[in-house]
């Protein structure tokens, strides 16, 4: 059987995002081990319009880290509808190593449902 181009293709790009996506819940649970807890709350939704023309709905987080330090940071993904309502509290799980490298507890809930953690 001979493979089409498009097929080799179709299956390198798949196996490529299976590795992204490996290393990316890697990542996230080394994060969680060595990661310090602290509550934080969302101050904005910020929103873009993504593909296709729909609005993207991007969450702005702060949290005071262990040296009293206030974060503020916007996230880089979007999602439609939003994730979190302004005001919101959350648990945020920052690096202390990097305090601007940090992942929101409430996801995690997200991914045990699906089986993935």
């Amino acid at each position: 059987m001979n493979a089409t181009v498009n097929e080799v293709l179709a299956i390198t790009a798949g196996a490529f995002l299976a590795g992204i996506g490996v290393i990316k819940i890697y990542l996230r649970k080394q994060l969680q081990k060595i990661g310090i807890k602290v509550n934080g709350v969302v101050i904005r939704i910020d929103t873009n319009i993504g593909i296709g023309k729909r609005n993207l709905y991007y969450p702005v987080f702060r949290f005071v880290t262990l040296e009293n330090e206030i974060i503020v940071k916007r996230v880089t993904w979007g999602s439609n509808p939003s994730i979190y309502s302004e005001g919101e509290h959350v648990v945020v799980i920052y690096d202390p190593t990097d305090k601007n490298h940090f992942i929101i507890d409430k996801l995690d809930i997200y991914w045990q449902s699906l089986g993935l953690l």
